[in-house]
């Protein structure tokens, strides 16, 4: 399997924390994830890790390995060939990955009693639905109603389009927020299906533009980072250890990050 490893410089993340005397230099950690976008957790395509704004799940791995003193090393892949790469040991982890059972079966999960620990995770999402204020359009969380061969309206690159087309709803992509809004204040969509502090955000800051949120969420997940079973086998108190720090990280730093990258997506 070729992975191309790109050894990620501590630079901000080591600044943050230099005052606890952390090292610059440690075990090795090798992390994938896949070469498709999925904002705000992951930016940019292909094998490349972006410089700037590369998403709050890969700055939150940085931050992590800086405390812990790991040398981070991170290699992208197609989707399909992620998870093998985990179950192989041929990488160490992987994010931001939702709880799937198959998955459980190769690799490992923060776990508090046996259970999933929610609290440990990477980072949450919430997709919700907008609509114009008083339209018809309705969704129960399983299907929608009065669309009217209308289209959905979704960011390019979010993952919800893929749930979308699978429950053969006309969807139309846009490069932003701000466009998808016109776009449905404009009735050019029915209705439009983002995170939902990503569009809660924009209607806080431009208020007057007749669109609405349904109540029922769209979707709702949580996202992990999952160790292989040799990595824990052969280091569990550091397997701990990190995702102790991923949910302390994420607690601190989540909103600020949040507040950032909403910024390039709107």
């Amino acid at each position: 399997m070729r992975i191309v490893w790109i050894a990620v410089s501590l630079g901000l993340a080591l600044a943050v924390f230099v005052q606890a005397g952390v090292s610059q230099a440690g075990e090795r950690l090798r992390c994938v994830y896949a070469f498709g976008e999925a904002p705000p957790f992951q930016l940019g395509e292909g094998e490349a890790v972006p410089h700037e704004h590369p998403g709050m799940a890969v700055e939150l791995m940085q931050m992590a390995a800086a405390v812990l003193g790991l040398d981070l090393e991170l290699g992208r892949l197609p989707n399909r060939r992620v998870m093998p790469a985990v179950a192989d040991g041929v990488a160490d982890c992987a994010f931001a990955l939702s709880f799937l059972p198959e998955r459980a079966a190769v690799a490992v999960y923060p776990t508090s009693n046996g259970r999933l620990d929610r609290q440990r995770r990477i980072g949450s999402s919430a997709y919700v639905v907008y609509r114009r204020a008083g339209s018809a359009v309705g969704w129960d969380g399983r299907r929608f109603s009065g669309l009217d061969d209308g289209a959905v309206g979704i960011n390019a690159g979010f993952a919800a389009r893929d749930e979308l087309a699978r429950m053969g709803v006309r969807v139309d992509e846009a490069d932003s927020t701000a466009s998808n809004m016109r776009k449905l204040a404009a009735g050019r969509i029915a209705a439009y299906v983002v995170h939902a502090a990503i569009g809660d955000d924009y209607l806080a800051r431009i208020p007057s533009t007749g669109i609405e949120k349904l109540p029922v969420p769209f979707q709702e997940k949580d996202y992990y980072v999952v160790l292989s079973k040799r990595f824990v086998a052969e280091n569990a108190e550091l397997a701990e250890r990190l995702w102790d720090r991923l949910a302390a990280l994420r607690a601190q730093h989540e909103p600020a990050m949040l507040t950032r990258y909403l910024a390039t997506v709107n």
